[in-house]
Order: structure tokens, then C-alpha cells, then sequence
């Protein structure tokens, strides 16, 4: 079964209804959070969208919809440029995740979102490559 994404004759054609509109675009984050064993986990990927309010992230797991994380964002200096100029880090919590279909997302079988706790920082250090 196809989903709407691969359907543009079911896709929603209306005007935005999130707070906050999103932009499309693939930026390198780093995600870390405690999992339900107690260990401190991090992990590197990409994000698929990116809003004011939150972000939605592909990679090959997600954690647990309700947890806790921090994420630091690589944001280049233009559209064009190669290498990030500064790095956005948040308090996120995940609010739904979603199964991928592996072959079609380049290895990543999840997507999940996650809505900023507070306000992001933005910094021109970028601590995520230490």
C-alpha cells in the first residue's frame, strides 16, 4: 500500500495548519538521550524538515515517543556552502515516530519528530564533531 507522500492525487492541497511552517532540508544532528536502561545514548543522522518548533529526523532507530533529548544541529553558512558555520543545540521531546521504507530513505527505516523544549541556542562552536 502506498502512503499519501507517494500519492499526489491523495495529497493534501490546503493551506499550512502547523504553527509553524516547515522547511525541507537536510542538515547533519546529533541526538543523545538516557534509554530505558539507563545508558546514555547518541546518535548521529540527518533531519528530513527542520521549524521553529521542532524538527523531523530520519535515521535507522528513534528513540521512544515521550523521551527526552538533546540534539545539536550542523547549520551551514548558505545553501551552497559545504561546511556548518554554526550549530544549533535544543532540549526536544519526541512526540511520534514512524516506520521508513529502508531502500527509499538511504538506509533509514525511521522518522521521528521532535518539538523544542525552551529555546534553541545558537553557537558557533561546534562541540557535536568533538
Amino acid at each position: 500500500m502506498k502512503g499519501l507522500a507517494e500519492r499526489p492525487d491523495m495529497a493534501y492541497a490546503g493551506a499550512e495548519r502547523r504553527g509553524s511552517p516547515r522547511l525541507q532540508a537536510s542538515y547533519p544532528v546529533r541526538i543523545r538521550f538516557i534509554d530505558s536502561t539507563g545508558d546514555i545514548v547518541e546518535r548521529f543522522s540527518h533531519t528530513k524538515n527542520v521549524s521553529s518548533s521542532g524538527l523531523l529526523i530520519i535515521s535507522a532507530d528513534a528513540p521512544e515517543i515521550g523521551t527526552n533529548v538533546d540534539i545539536s544541529i550542523a547549520i551551514p553558512a548558505g545553501s551552497n556552502a559545504i561546511l556548518p558555520e554554526a550549530q544549533l543545540d535544543a532540549a526536544a521531546v519526541v512526540l511520534r515516530s514512524e516506520a521508513l521504507d529502508r531502500e527509499a530513505n538511504d538506509g533509514c527505516s525511521r522518522q521521528f519528530a521532535l518539538h523544542f523544549v525552551g529555546a534553541p541556542s545558537v553557537s558557533s562552536h561546534l562541540s557535536m564533531f568533538d
